[in-house]
C-alpha cells in the first residue's frame, strides 16, 4: 500500500474552522483528484509502454480494471484492481500448483504461431508450446508504486493548490 501523509493537517483544520465549506470538503476533493492522477498514471504504465511487458497476454484487462475508490468519510483513497494476478505483477513471487505434486500447465505463444492461431481461429494443439512446471518464479513488474512516485509532485501540488484556494476564499 502507498500513502501520502499530510503534515500539519490538524493545526490547519483548527485555523480554518471559520471558512465556509470546511477543511474536510477541500481535502476530500483534492484527495479524489490526486487519486485519479495516480490511477491515470498506473494505466499509462501498464499500457503505453511504461511497462510494456504487462501488456503481453492481458488484453488490456489489467489496465481496464484499475479504479479509484474513495472510502467512507472521504479521507482515504485506494487505487488498485480486483484481478487476482495483479499482485504478482506488482510484487513478483512464486506460483505453485494448487494440488501438491501437481503441475502448472500453460501455453507459451511464439510470434510464429500467434499469427497462425489468429488467422485460423483454432487452437494449435502441438505440444511444443505447452509448458509443464512445478513452479514459476515471476519477477516484480511494478506499475502502482512507480505511478505513485511519478505522480507525487502532482498530488502535492493538488493539495497545496486546493488549500491555498480555500484560504484565499476562492
Amino acid at each position: 500500500m502507498y500513502s501520502i501523509k499530510l503534515e500539519g493537517a490538524e493545526e490547519l483544520r483548527r485555523r480554518m474552522t471559520h471558512i465556509k465549506g470546511g477543511f474536510a470538503k477541500v481535502i476530500r476533493e483534492a484527495l479524489k483528484l490526486a487519486a485519479l492522477h495516480v490511477e491515470a498514471e498506473a494505466k499509462r504504465q501498464v499500457s503505453l509502454g511504461g511497462r510494456e511487458h504487462l501488456k503481453v497476454g492481458t488484453g488490456g484487462r489489467l489496465r481496464d480494471s484499475l479504479t479509484t475508490q474513495i472510502m467512507a468519510g472521504g479521507l482515504t483513497a485506494y487505487v488498485g484492481t480486483n484481478l487476482v494476478y495483479a499482485r504478482i505483477h506488482e510484487y513478483g513471487g512464486v506460483i505453485k500448483p494448487k494440488k501438491p505434486g501437481g503441475f502448472l500447465v500453460f501455453r507459451v505463444e511464439t510470434m510464429q504461431n500467434i499469427g497462425q492461431y489468429r488467422s485460423s481461429r483454432r487452437k494449435d494443439t502441438t505440444m511444443s508450446n505447452v509448458i509443464f512446471a512445478k513452479k514459476v518464479t515471476m519477477p516484480a513488474r511494478p506499475y502502482l508504486g512507480p505511478s505513485m512516485a511519478i505522480q507525487r509532485p502532482n498530488v502535492e501540488r493538488t493539495f497545496e493548490r486546493r488549500i491555498r484556494e480555500l484560504l484565499d476564499g476562492r
